[in-house]
């Protein structure tokens, strides 16, 4: 299982729905089962007292998952961090990529309209971690994400009291997290991620998308802990058929034979894509926590990026 939380942004909604598809959900309709154990990666190693590789066969209540993420749309780029510490069932860390089981599938929903309904989560109760999570670089302070904290739950998040710079740094970010009584201080290093740079479809074809069509990048990582996420949809007056892909990074991808079947099923021919996003993970251990790390970099695509990109998630959410 993986436990993925992210503030509800209309761009992070989409990082949010794709990992509640991993959440231990039903069977995705291209045959993919939607579930993983919530591993870790030998990448982004840490300080304080950490050990790398998500503590292979151990299993853990305590969890914790601090992600920084940019949003790109047009000329606009975002910044934004978050942070989480809690209790839930217990996780077996297997010591393996969490999005692994989801690696070369693909989601495929539609929606007629309505109101989608929440998918329901995995219960869980909030740890406090301290006033605030720090950020650093070589380059010296990156950030903070400040303590906030509801009637039923403790988040760290940035937000307009708190921005993050809008240019990510060239090194690895590391979050000092300062700890409390049911949480260890501990300092975390973030992966590191590119920007993804989409060499098709692109601009000139309005980034049009068919059940044949090989999404190209430049720069893949080939990095087994990094996903390249795709989403994208087609609209007819009765519904919106939305995919969503996650395919490694490796510079390539087309739909795998599944995933046309059930595009054939829903009657895509042809749409477009909403968004590309790489994310890159590291799991590590600090004391009796199991800390998911991440750092992920996402581009709107077309005129109307944003709206497409919320009536994706909000399909994937129905489904």
């Amino acid at each position: 299982m993986s436990i993925t939380l992210r503030r509800l942004t209309p761009a992070l909604l989409i990082g949010l729905t794709l990992s509640l598809a991993a959440c231990g959900g039903p069977a995705a309709p291209d045959g993919s089962t939607g579930g993983n154990t919530g591993g870790g990666n030998t990448g982004g190693g840490n300080t304080g007292g950490g050990s790398t590789g998500g503590g292979s066969g151990q299993t853990y209540t305590k969890m914790g998952y601090i992600d920084v993420s940019e949003t790109v749309v047009g000329a606009r780029v975002d910044v934004s961090g978050y942070g989480a510490f809690f209790t839930s069932q217990a996780v077996t860390a297997t010591g393996s990529n969490p999005y692994a089981s989801l690696t070369g599938t693909c989601v495929v929903s539609d929606t007629t309209g309505g109101t989608p309904q929440p998918t329901p989560g995995t219960p869980i109760t909030s740890l406090d971690a301290g006033d605030h999570i720090s950020l650093t670089s070589s380059a010296g302070t990156f950030g903070a994400l400040p303590r906030h904290s509801g009637a039923t739950s403790i988040d760290y998040f940035s937000d307009e009291s708190a921005p993050l710079p809008a240019t990510l740094p060239t090194t690895a970010l590391t979050a000092d997290v300062p700890g409390a009584a049911n949480v260890p201080a501990m300092k975390v290093t973030l992966p590191t991620a590119k920007r993804l740079t989409l060499t098709a479809p692109g601009a000139a074809s309005n980034y049009a998308v068919t059940p044949d069509t090989t999404f190209t990048w430049s720069e893949p990582s080939n990095d087994a802990s990094t996903v390249v996420l795709l989403a994208g949809s087609a609209m007819s007056a009765s519904k919106v058929v939305v995919f969503a892909c996650y395919a490694p990074d490796t510079g390539s991808f087309a739909f795998p034979a599944a995933a046309k079947q059930a595009l054939a099923a829903k009657g895509f021919t042809s749409g477009t894509l909403s968004l590309g996003e790489r994310v890159a993970t590291a799991t590590t251990v600090h004391g009796d926590v199991l800390v998911q790390a991440s750092v992920s970099r996402l581009t709107m695509y077309g005129a109307d990026a944003t709206a497409e990109a919320v009536r994706t998630a909000s399909a994937l959410r129905a489904r």
